[in-house]
């Protein structure tokens, strides 16, 4: 803002400076027209010699000044105005700053639980019993034949299937049998941290397709 208002300022001058020397320039002239003429002799249309002229001269060099100022003062308020813009741009910035600080900090903070969350997920994907869409039919048949059967010897052949590391396809069984049939075999495993394990495998199952 100082250089723009110097070189205002300046221009200012250099116009008043170049008003005056025209002024001069005028008042001169009839001074040499004076001169060359006899003496006592008086300029055409004139009571003294140069004095219209210079009345004319000053009142154009008042209204220069007054535009150079006005000039200015025009100048100045622009800037001024584009001076705000600047601290209210700026005043923006440093808000946007705070807030993207302010969601890093948020983003950090939700990393790990976010982790942990994922890391749960995966672990209960790598538990969960899969039934796949081409196995349903088959599954459901082998259902069908445990629900015909005496629930003892349902649940003796789950109890078996499990020792048989099977656990996860008598889970399969169980799912697909009728609520009331599969309650009747687990009631007869005889094993209820057996019983308990299955039905934790039953919660787990998800279906494909």
């Amino acid at each position: 803002m100082f250089n723009m208002k110097k070189i205002v300022i300046l221009g200012g001058m250099a116009g008043a400076s170049f008003a005056l020397a025209v002024f001069l320039w005028g008042k001169s002239k009839p001074v040499e027209h004076a001169a060359s003429r006899p003496a006592g002799e008086m300029l055409p249309g004139a009571l003294e010699p140069g004095l219209p002229n210079l009345a004319a001269r000053e009142k154009e060099l008042d209204e220069l000044i007054k535009a150079v100022r006005e000039r200015t003062d025009d100048i100045e308020k622009r800037q001024e105005k584009v001076l705000q813009r600047e601290r209210r741009l700026a005043i923006l910035q440093g808000q946007i700053k705070e807030q993207a600080a302010e969601l890093e900090g948020l983003r950090m903070q939700l990393v790990t639980p976010l982790s942990r969350l994922k890391e749960a997920k995966d672990q209960l994907d790598r538990t969960r019993v899969v039934i796949a869409t081409e196995e349903k039919d088959n599954l459901k048949r082998v259902a069908k034949i445990y629900e015909t059967m005496d629930p003892a010897k349902s649940g003796q052949s789950v109890v078996e299937m499990c020792g048989s590391n099977q656990e996860d396809d008598a889970a399969r069984i169980l799912y697909m049998m009728s609520e009331r049939s599969a309650g009747k075999g687990r009631a007869e495993l005889g094993d209820k941290g057996l019983a308990a394990k299955l039905v934790m495998k039953i919660k787990k199952i998800r279906e494909q397709g």
